[in-house]
């Protein structure tokens, strides 16, 4: 599997998440679901908002960034190959 889009971390934006659903990261869950003002329990839907809300970026412009060690530890190596 390749890493080819990461999660800006909602309260830092110099950490990134390979994982939508990270523990770390689920006040940007809660972020997408009031912008979207109902829940979001499908995952493209979840999705969509995220990105629209500017959270997502291609792996090549998160260089530089802090990974977050929870969800990405095991996709650095994809995500140094998909930068």
């Amino acid at each position: 599997m390749r890493t080819t889009e990461l999660f800006l971390d909602h309260s830092d934006a110099s950490v990134v998440h390979a994982s939508l659903t990270c523990e770390h990261n689920l006040g940007l869950i809660e972020q997408a679901e009031q912008r979207t003002g109902e829940p979001l329990a499908d995952l493209d839907q979840l999705l969509a908002a995220v990105a629209d809300l500017g959270y997502v970026v291609p792996a090549w412009a998160a260089r530089g960034l802090r990974y977050c060690p929870q969800c990405t530890l095991v996709a650095t190596s994809s995500w140094a190959v998909a930068a």
